[in-house]
């Protein structure tokens, strides 16, 4: 998810690279909204200041299918990401991540460092989330994909903030994204992030 606004970057359609770190300096949607405490969980899920969110995400051997019947019916936690055809991302509270992947009898391997996006919880936050990723674009003759969309759209400033926050609110289907460019004409995939986490 991460991915998608850097290659914006590192593909020169946006170019204000310290513009952006001055502004995640500033912010507090990385320390206290979607991390740290999580304050927009805790908004999200109606609970008192001294609750703790105890936010955890982790891979599981799990498809998507599975993985969303098991979800029927449970509140705090969420399939964040579609990684491949048998493995998802889960995150949300400890206790009903655990309960889910008791459930799933699957295994989990969980992920440090990680903030609360690909869910409902960024709901509370849409509009500094957004705001955060407003940059004016450079015309680049590129064809860009937005892995929330799972398609190619046009890239601007508007429609780049757009792609960014539509991802972070809800779940990532990285394979419908690879069949969609591949649909386009696609036919090489280099994997830029790290570990190798899809490609393995």
């Amino acid at each position: 998810s991460l991915g998608e606004s850097t290659a914006v970057f590192a593909l020169k359609a946006w170019t204000a690279r310290d513009e952006m770190l001055c502004r995640m300096n500033a912010s507090t949607l990385f320390t206290h909204h979607l991390a740290g405490p999580c304050d927009a969980a805790r908004a999200t899920w109606g609970l008192k200041e001294n609750e703790a969110v105890d936010w955890v995400s982790g891979v599981i051997d799990c498809p998507e299918a599975v993985v969303k019947k098991a979800l029927t019916g449970r509140k705090r936690v969420y399939l964040l990401i579609v990684n491949t055809l048998n493995e998802c991302v889960v995150g949300g509270n400890r206790t009903a991540v655990e309960e889910l992947v008791k459930t799933l009898g699957c295994r989990f391997f969980p992920l440090s460092h990680v903030t609360a996006v690909h869910c409902e919880v960024v709901q509370q936050v849409k509009k500094p989330y957004r705001d955060l990723h407003l940059f004016e674009t450079t015309a680049r003759d590129l064809t860009f994909y937005s892995c929330a969309w799972a398609g190619a759209y046009e890239i601007g400033t508007q429609s780049a903030a757009d792609a960014i926050l539509a991802q972070a609110l809800g779940t990532i289907d990285f394979p419908r994204v690879i069949h969609a460019a591949y649909q386009d004409g696609v036919r090489i995939f280099l994997e830029m992030g790290p570990g190798n986490s899809c490609t393995r």
